[in-house]
């Protein structure tokens, strides 16, 4: 006798001792050691499987691989939410004296989850509640010769919070791009949207300042992952 109570959810088998107490499943050196999780719907929906000629455990749910261990102790999760997105042309303006613009970012190179929206909304919605990484960068072309600027910033816009980077004043005596940009962790809850936007300030000058983008440099970009 252990000691211990038994749970009421899994008392259909119970292994005791008072010392150390264990199950083995034995299988082949090429072969896979498994414990599946069914209903009347589906026999093996969830798993636990150990193979033996990889040395990789895996964990699955919902039918698919969601966790793998490999041999080397590397953990993947093939289904964790994450994405890249970038702008991947010119011209897209930002207006002046402080008025915002969402930035475009049109083109995905990978989405898991497919949670970022790259038409009209321009926008992450976030799966589930948790932190999240976010990594972007906005650069823009601030016009021609005599233009000055105050300040010029890129803003993460989450349902929680901005976050803001500034670059101060510059001077530009001819075209002129500068890139801003920042990583962080925002939390969010289920259902709540994040998106890039950009303003300025200009001193002087009347060329307009455009988004830079680029069909395969991705200088202007967008990326996050679920972190948990």
């Amino acid at each position: 006798d252990s000691g211990a109570s038994v749970a009421g959810a899994g008392d259909l088998l119970v292994i005791e001792n008072s010392s150390d107490a264990g199950l083995s499943i034995l299988s082949g050196t090429s072969a896979i050691g498994k414990i599946n999780f069914g209903d009347s719907g589906d026999n093996d929906i969830g798993s636990i499987g150990y193979d033996h000629d990889t040395n990789a455990m895996s964990f699955n749910t919902n039918g698919a691989n969601a966790l793998k261990i490999d041999s080397a102790g590397q953990i993947t999760k093939p289904l964790q939410c994450s994405f890249l997105v970038y702008n991947n042309g010119y011209g897209q303006s930002i207006p002046n004296a402080y008025n915002t613009a969402k930035v475009t970012m049109n083109t995905e190179i990978f989405d898991v989850g497919a949670n970022q929206d790259t038409t009209s909304a321009l926008l992450f919605t976030a799966p589930v509640t948790g932190k999240y990484v976010m990594t972007w960068n906005v650069m823009t072309d601030t016009g021609g010769a005599n233009e000055r600027f105050e300040k010029i910033y890129s803003q993460l816009v989450t349902s929680n919070r901005t976050i803001q980077i500034r670059a101060g004043q510059m001077h530009s005596d001819a075209d002129e791009f500068l890139s801003v940009g920042a990583s962080c962790v925002v939390d969010m809850d289920a259902s709540d949207t994040a998106y890039i936007q950009c303003k300025f300030a200009r001193n002087s000058g009347s060329d307009q300042t455009v988004i830079y983008g680029h069909a395969t440099h991705g200088y202007t970009f967008w990326s996050g992952y679920l972190l948990g």
